[in-house]
C-alpha cells in the first residue's frame, strides 16, 4: 500500500512539472541573465559564496582518482570546477555549458588562476558529446536542470564511468527539502563581522555597479529523492552523503574586501566544514541541503537510513546586526489597478545596532519588490520611500510608502523591504520582509 502512495505522489508531482511547461531555452534565458551579476572574486573568503565552491570541491575532490579526466556539465561561471583544478593538477577539466556569458567567465577565471588543465565550452548538455570516453562526468547543482535526465544518464552511462553529482535534497512533491537548515551561520557571523568593522571605522562597501538580473526565463526546477537516483542509476553503486552547505541567503555587501571580512569568511567555512563533519558521525547529514550522489557501475549499496531530527533546525538570530528590522504593521489598499500608484504606511522598528537615515551617504529607504501568485519576482525596480527622520536602534517610526503597481492585472504579493541604497536590501541580509496580499486589477480606461 505504502509503494502505491508513494506512486501516486510521484505521478502528481511529474503531471505538475509537466503543467509548468519548462523549457532548456527558458532556462538558458534565465541564466544568462543570472550570470551578468556576478561577484569579482568567488575564490577569496571574503565572498560568502565561497563556502558554497569549497565544500563542493572538498567533497568532490576524493572521488577523483589520480589522472582522471573530468567533465563538468553546466559548469556555469566555472568556479567549483577552476577549484578542483588548481587542487588536482595532475587530472584534466573540461567546462560545458550553454550559456555563453557564463563560459567567458568561467575562462577568465581559469585565466587568472593559471590553471593549464582545464578549458571550457560553449554547448547545450543535453546534446553534448564528449571526443572521447571520461573518466567522470560531474554536475554540480546542474542536474535539476536537466528536461529529460533518465534519458541523459542512458546516453551519458556509454561515454563516463563515473558520475559525481550534488544536487538540493528533494522531497517525493519535488520540493526542495532542507531539513537542517544551516544558512544563519554565515549571516550571524557576519553580523560579529560588521561590528568589528564598525569599532574601526571601516566605512561601508560602496556602491555596487554591475547590472542586476533581468530575470528573464525561468530555470528548469527539479528536486529529486533518493529513489529518483536509484532509478536514474541502474546497474550503479551508489554513495550518497550530505552537506548544509550550498547557501541560498548571503550576507549583503559583496563587494566589500576588508580585512574582517576575509577573517570571518575563514572562520564562517571551518564552521560549515566541522557542521558537516558532525552530522556525518551522527549519520545525520542526509537532512541537509544536498546531496553528494557518486554513481559508478556495480551492485547496488544497501542504503544508508538517515537517523531522524526535528523538523527544522532554523534558530532566532541573537547577535543584533545592521540591518536588524520588526515590521509591525502595513495600512493600505489591497486591491488597485493596474499601472497606477497608491500610498499607504508601513510601522518598523529598528532592532540592531546601526542607525538608519535616508540622508546618509549610503541612505536607507523603505521600498518592495512584486512578486506574481508563483513567487517569482516582477523584473521593476520598486519606488523608494524616505523615513521620516534617522532611526537610531530600538526606535520606531510609521513611513509613507509610496507603490507603483505592475502593468499586468493579476494577483500578487508586495513584499515590502528596506534598502540601504547600493549595499543591500535588508531581506538579503536575513530579514524577513512585510508580505502583503494585493489584487492588481484591470487599469482603468
Amino acid at each position: 500500500m505504502l509503494s502505491l502512495f508513494r506512486r501516486a505522489v510521484t505521478l502528481l508531482r511529474d503531471l505538475r512539472w509537466r503543467a509548468l511547461r519548462w523549457s532548456a531555452a527558458a532556462d538558458q534565458q534565465f541564466h544568462d541573465a543570472a550570470f551578468q551579476a556576478l561577484a569579482d572574486d568567488p575564490f577569496s573568503a571574503a565572498y560568502p559564496g565561497s563556502i558554497t565552491i569549497r565544500r563542493f570541491a572538498d567533497l568532490s575532490e576524493p572521488f577523483i582518482g589520480a589522472g582522471a579526466s573530468i567533465l563538468d556539465l553546466g559548469c556555469g561561471p566555472g568556479e567549483i570546477t577552476c577549484e578542483l583544478a588548481r587542487r588536482r593538477p595532475d587530472a584534466t577539466f573540461l567546462g560545458v555549458d550553454h550559456s555563453r556569458q557564463a563560459i567567458e567567465v568561467a575562462s577568465r577565471h581559469a585565466r587568472r588562476l593559471g590553471l593549464p588543465n582545464i578549458q571550457f565550452d560553449v554547448a547545450d548538455v543535453a546534446q553534448y558529446a564528449p571526443a572521447g570516453r571520461v573518466d567522470m562526468v560531474v554536475m554540480f547543482n546542474a542536474f535539476h536542470h536537466l528536461v529529460d535526465p533518465a534519458g541523459f544518464v542512458g546516453r551519458f552511462r556509454v561515454l563516463a564511468t563515473d558520475f559525481l553529482l550534488i544536487e538540493p535534497v528533494g522531497d517525493r512533491l519535488g520540493r526542495w527539502r532542507a531539513s537542517l537548515d544551516f544558512d544563519w551561520v554565515a549571516t550571524e557571523l557576519d553580523k560579529l563581522r560588521a561590528r568589528a568593522d564598525s569599532a574601526f571605522g571601516v566605512p561601508v562597501a560602496a556602491p555596487d555597479s554591475r547590472p542586476a538580473a533581468d530575470c528573464a526565463g525561468e530555470p528548469v526546477e527539479h528536486r529529486y529523492t533518493l529513489d529518483d537516483f536509484e532509478s536514474f542509476f541502474r546497474g550503479f553503486s551508489l554513495t550518497i552523503r550530505g552537506t548544509v552547505s550550498g547557501l541560498v541567503e548571503y550576507p549583503p555587501g559583496l563587494d566589500a574586501r576588508t580585512a574582517w571580512r576575509e577573517f570571518f569568511g575563514e572562520v564562517a567555512y571551518s564552521t560549515y566544514r566541522a557542521i558537516d563533519e558532525r552530522l556525518h558521525v551522527e549519520n545525520r547529514d542526509l537532512w541537509g541541503r544536498h546531496w553528494v550522489v557518486y554513481a559508478r557501475p556495480g551492485p547496488r549499496l544497501p542504503r544508508r537510513e538517515a537517523a531522524l531530527v526535528p523538523d527544522s533546525t532554523r534558530l532566532p538570530a541573537t547577535v543584533a546586526g545592521p540591518y536588524d528590522v520588526v515590521y509591525e504593521d502595513y495600512d493600505g489598499p489591497d486591491r488597485a489597478p493596474a499601472d497606477s500608484t497608491f500610498t499607504g504606511e508601513v510601522g518598523l522598528r529598528n532592532t540592531g545596532f546601526a542607525a538608519w537615515s535616508s540622508d546618509d551617504p549610503a541612505p536607507v529607504f523603505l521600498s518592495y519588490r512584486w512578486l506574481t501568485a508563483r513567487g517569482l519576482p516582477v523584473p521593476v525596480e520598486g519606488r523608494r520611500s524616505r523615513l521620516p527622520r534617522a532611526l537610531v536602534p530600538g526606535s520606531a517610526c510609521r513611513v509613507p510608502l509610496h507603490v507603483q503597481t505592475p502593468t499586468a492585472h493579476g494577483r500578487y504579493t508586495l513584499a515590502i523591504d528596506l534598502v540601504k541604497e547600493g549595499v543591500t536590501w535588508f531581506s538579503e541580509a536575513g530579514q524577513v520582509p512585510l508580505k502583503v496580499k494585493v489584487t492588481v486589477t484591470p487599469r482603468r480606461t
